[in-house]
């Protein structure tokens, strides 16, 4: 869809009328007036009378037509249907596979986690992202807020069992359990200590609800029940159901004939 597209259509033209392939070689200096002129001579020209298939009537304004030459391209959906519930991950950073051919997962990239952030479907977004990707839990010492180790993973650390005491403060029993990502927890710190760059994860308490009051509370008495009003006669101010139309036009001024 370029400038190149119309110079094929031109030389094509040419080629037609004079009978002769056209030299597209890269690179080449290509002269468009020359090849109008080899057309003109023909006998044709750059722009055409076309009619429409609707109405029958020929167009208000020429078109210009040529040959172009394109490919066709065969999307077959049996190429291209793929479904995984669980199957291989990658070493490094523990997320799904990519590519049908590794039997990977689906690809959720930055313009589909807009379109669920525009949703509200925050829990949806947390399922995809963190969950059925990599998700990891990371202790972290709520005293000085550095990360520590869930597991040993090594056949001697499991061996000698899980620490409970902060490689950073030495405090015992003051890890709490964050809800992570492996990227985040077993990379990007991991990364960012090497650049000597310390995260400090800081937590906020919550205090337990109070009750407002220590007054006792009063039970609610039932209502009792309202007696049904008793039908009352019509007033002569009242405007009956049923009103002639004769009374309706006389009301307003108008004369009516009786039919």
């Amino acid at each position: 869809m370029t400038i190149g597209k119309l110079l094929e259509m031109l030389y094509g033209s040419v080629g037609l009328v004079s009978g002769f392939i056209q030299d597209a070689t890269p690179f080449l200096e290509v002269d468009a007036r020359s090849a109008i002129e080899d057309l003109m001579k023909g006998g044709y020209g750059l722009e055409h009378d076309m009619i429409s298939g609707i109405t029958g009537l020929p167009l208000a304004h020429p078109w210009f037509v040529g040959p172009c030459f394109y490919q066709r391209l065969k999307h077959m959906v049996l190429d291209k249907v793929a479904a995984r519930s669980r199957g291989l991950r990658a070493i490094l950073t523990r997320q799904p596979m990519e590519g049908r051919q590794n039997q990977g997962g689906q690809k959720m990239g930055e313009m589909e986690r807009d379109a669920l952030i525009a949703h509200g479907s925050a829990m949806v977004l947390d399922d995809r992202s963190r969950i059925a990707s990599d998700a990891f839990k990371a202790s972290v010492c709520r005293k000085c807020g550095t990360l520590g180790k869930v597991q040993e993973e090594s056949l001697a650390g499991l061996k000698r069992g899980l620490s409970t005491s902060c490689r950073s403060c030495g405090t015992e029993n003051a890890f709490s359990v964050l809800d992570t990502t492996y990227c985040y927890a077993g990379l990007l710190l991991g990364e960012l200590e090497a650049m000597n760059i310390g995260v400090k994860h800081k937590f906020r308490t919550t205090e337990a609800p109070t009750a407002c009051s220590k007054a006792p509370l009063v039970p609610l008495v039932p209502l009792a029940p309202l007696a049904p009003l008793a039908p009352t006669a019509p007033t002569a101010t009242e405007v009956p159901a049923f009103r002639p139309m004769s009374n309706i036009f006389a009301s307003m001024g108008t004369e009516v004939a009786n039919c």
